[in-house]
């Protein structure tokens, strides 16, 4: 008779338990599957799959935005070309792997571009909501060790020099698309 109360730690796989398939640890290993047969393909990573795509489609369009009334257009090459910098970038300034970098700003190729370049460089990408206010910017940096914060323009920027000092992980700030506006507020360029 089954009471519900039965002792089921004999059926634990203990080989599984010892080789977890995820982890929260920015430096953890993880048991990957695949490979083994043509139903269980070999996994492939992000970055992977890009340099395939770029060696397929380099002079197709991978991205495109509208500023000024006028479209601009990365090819798939163009696309990787700028991943790449940034990436040497990240590691340029001070990235080290497995630490985060935090990107706030709208959709935008140069979001994208961030994001897969924060990668290709051993880091972990940590997005951060536009409409977020700097208590859930500091908390998201913080927990994300963000080494590197990437703003999309002055508004971002603002909100993230209110913080910095609070940010253990920091090294540096990065604003990515130009301002046609004011410079920034006079105490905020003060404090940095």
């Amino acid at each position: 008779m089954a009471t519900g109360a039965e002792d089921t730690s004999e059926a634990v796989d203990t080989k599984e338990a010892t080789s977890p398939q995820w982890t929260v640890k920015p430096d953890g290993e993880i048991k990957i599957k695949g490979g083994s047969s043509e139903d269980d393909p070999t996994p492939v990573t992000i970055l992977d799959t890009l340099n395939d795509i770029v060696s397929q489609y380099g002079d197709r369009p991978a991205l495109k935005v509208k500023r000024g009334g006028e479209w601009k257009t990365w090819s798939y090459t163009q696309y990787h070309a700028d991943v790449q910098r940034v990436a040497k970038s990240c590691i340029a300034i001070g990235l080290e792997p497995h630490y985060g970098v935090s990107i706030i700003g709208f959709n935008s190729p140069e979001w994208v571009m961030t994001f897969m370049g924060v990668i290709m460089a051993g880091g972990i990408p940590a997005g951060i909501y536009i409409t977020n206010n700097k208590e859930a910017c500091q908390h998201i940096a913080t927990n994300s060790r963000s080494q590197i914060i990437v703003c999309e323009n002055k508004t971002q920027l603002n909100k993230i020099l209110q913080i910095k000092d609070s940010l253990p992980h920091l090294k540096k700030i990065v604003k990515y698309l130009p301002e046609t506006e004011e410079p920034l507020d006079t105490k905020m360029r003060e404090r940095g």
